[in-house]
């Protein structure tokens, strides 16, 4: 089962690339405690959801 805030940290991610912030996916991810894999594979997974996979 995969846990609530991986999900969050990809969208806080996601926001704050959208917003032009600099924030790579280590930052994230050790701000919350979840491995940049966690980030990433979430990230994907939300772009995938949106149907834009070209980002």
């Amino acid at each position: 089962m995969r846990r609530p805030l991986g999900l969050a940290t990809a969208a806080v991610y996601a926001a704050a690339l959208l917003s032009n912030e600099k924030v790579t996916q280590r930052r994230a991810s050790d701000a919350v405690d979840v491995s940049e894999a966690t980030v990433r594979n979430r990230y994907k997974e939300l772009l995938e959801a949106s149907g834009d996979v070209a980002a």
